[in-house]
């Protein structure tokens, strides 16, 4: 059991899911996902298991990591990263050795277990520039995908999903796709994409009093929170800025800076 242990980080998660800013469906799915494991005993009276192999694709920055981690903290396990350094062998056959110790060791807990460019180890077989000992290792992590219980959540993200396998695709039961924010040019909306934050159900605004002493104070931060608008949290720290000329658009999403 050491060499498995050997070839993976712990890490505590920190991350909650109601804190990060995410595309609908991988929200929903997020939380499908979370309520199938927590509610597990159900399904299982019922013949079925929760789905628990996820594959993350999209460009890098964008949240997979978080999303993996928000997913072990919602559960309450382990949070297991996989070292590709500790993995990968430069033998024949140590590669898949590796696997093997690695996905034993996993087997006997609950837990979430992380494959971070997993590109790297689960290339499309058909690609004649890689050697045959690649392609017995995507075998081979198939097999092994395939056979672990439901109770090990395997999540794999990947920045270059037209390089995975055509298997790979198969083997999970839960694909979601992160794509870059769209981009935007205005003034005022690259500012409200920079102060956003986590987003709640509730709407909450405070607008700031027209003479309030606040803003025309050097280095004394203002708050104002639209939670159901597409901001969460706000704030403008004042140098040398007027008492009314930040005002909060409650209305619609975002906020405007008037002159």
């Amino acid at each position: 059991m050491g060499g498995g242990r050997d070839a993976i980080i712990e890490v505590e998660p920190r991350v909650r899911l109601d804190d990060l800013v995410l595309p609908l469906p991988v929200r929903e799915n997020g939380r499908q996902l979370v309520e199938e494991h927590v509610r597990a005993d159900v399904l299982r009276a019922h013949g079925y298991e929760p789905r628990h192999r996820v594959l993350l694709s999209g460009p890098p920055g964008n949240g997979k990591t978080s999303f993996a981690e928000g997913v072990a903290e919602a559960l309450a396990l382990p949070f297991l990263v996989v070292r590709y350094d500790a993995l990968i062998g430069s033998y024949l056959g140590e590669t898949n050795a590796r696997l093997r110790k690695l996905f034993d060791y996993v087997r006997t807990q609950p837990c979430v277990l992380f494959f971070d460019e997993f590109d790297a180890i689960g290339k499309e077989r058909g690609d004649t520039h890689e050697t045959g000992e690649i392609k017995r290792v995507v075998s081979f992590l198939l097999m092994q995908l395939d056979q672990l219980p439901s109770y090990v959540i395997v999540i794999a993200a990947s920045n270059h999903a037209e390089l995975l396998d055509r298997a790979v695709w198969r083997r999970f039961q839960v694909r979601l796709a992160f794509p870059a924010p769209i981009a935007r040019t205005s003034k005022s909306s690259s500012i409200a994409s920079f102060l956003v934050g986590p987003r709640r159900h509730d709407c909450q605004c405070r607008r700031l009093p027209p003479n309030s002493a606040s803003l025309a104070t050097p280095r004394r931060w203002t708050f104002a929170r639209m939670s159901g608008t597409g901001i969460s949290w706000a704030w403008a720290k004042s140098e040398s800025i007027g008492r009314s000329k930040l005002n909060w658009n409650c209305g619609r999403p975002g906020f405007v800076l008037r002159p």
